[in-house]
């Protein structure tokens, strides 16, 4: 049965998610997660909680809440067969190091492939996430018309976060710079709706 959600303000999504973990089939990949890498931890927890927030804006049914939230705290558990010295590096990777990186797209699909195939987790988001609108993400190049409504909200929470996220090799940019090149490349990478939408709910919170 789907999770039945009532939020009463931005600051409540947070609250939810946290409790959606606790009762939903994710919670032992997730804490997985938490024990192999923390920061990717919190940063999964941060993009569920932008990305229901989007669904919840955008007029989404409860059951596509429940898929969109899942699949985005779970889209970077490939990341669980990452080394966890990559994932601690606090310099910038090198290029075959950026390359086992980019590689847990497929590694989460691979991971999660009886929760997609009982249809609780959305594979396009897990693979690709980090594809933009033009073609030129990764790990298959896809284009506008390949990346659905779901995989487009995560694409840009998921950039937002990481960009103002410290990982350690570089300078965390403020919200409003993280947003300023979301606008930048409006279009290009994000679909600029979202990232409109997006920005309106950051300014109520």
């Amino acid at each position: 049965m789907p999770h039945s959600y009532v939020i009463d303000s931005t600051e409540g999504y947070y609250q939810h998610v946290l409790d959606f973990i606790a009762s939903d089939v994710c919670s032992f990949l997730m804490k997985r997660l938490c024990s192999h890498h923390l920061p990717t931890y919190h940063h999964s927890l941060r993009v569920a909680m932008y990305s229901f927030s989007i669904a919840d804006k955008v007029g989404f049914n409860e059951q596509e809440k429940e898929i969109l939230l899942r699949s985005a705290l779970l889209h970077d558990i490939g990341k669980l067969m990452v080394p966890h010295t990559i994932l601690e590096k606090k310099e910038e990777l090198q290029p075959q190091e950026l390359e086992i990186i980019r590689g847990h797209s497929y590694l989460g699909v691979e991971m999660l492939r009886d929760l997609i195939n009982e249809e609780l987790v959305d594979s396009d988001i897990i693979m690709y996430h980090h594809e933009n609108l033009d073609g030129s993400g990764y790990p298959l190049g896809k284009r506008e018309k390949d990346l659905s409504l779901l995989v487009r909200i995560v694409r840009v929470v998921d950039s937002y976060d990481r960009m103002t996220w410290n990982r350690g090799y570089n300078v965390p940019r403020t919200s409003e710079e993280a947003l300023t090149e979301l606008y930048r490349w409006n279009d290009v990478c994000y679909d600029g709706r979202i990232v409109r939408c997006f920005h309106k709910i950051l300014a109520e919170a």
